[in-house]
């Protein structure tokens, strides 16, 4: 009978060490998901500094080219 006992009392330190494990496991994926979601929100922040970054000037020039066609006569008045 004690042999019995030893045995499931070995099956259950078994599956404690599987759910520990895995519970672990888990708490290293949500400490990655975590690093993902930052490293995206970071890159979102890049793109649109770097989307202003072009438009400003772009725009600018565009201002200036109408100013220049203005002054030059272009509208014919």
């Amino acid at each position: 009978m004690d042999a019995e006992v030893e045995k499931r009392l070995d099956q259950i330190d078994s599956k404690l060490d599987e759910l520990y494990q895995l519970q672990l496991n888990n708490a290293q994926q949500d400490i990655r998901l975590t690093n993902v979601e930052e490293s995206i929100k970071e890159l979102k922040e890049l793109k649109k500094q770097t989307a202003n970054m072009w438009l400003a000037p772009l725009i600018s020039s565009l201002i200036s080219a109408l100013i220049a066609y203005v002054v030059s006569g272009g509208l014919g008045v």
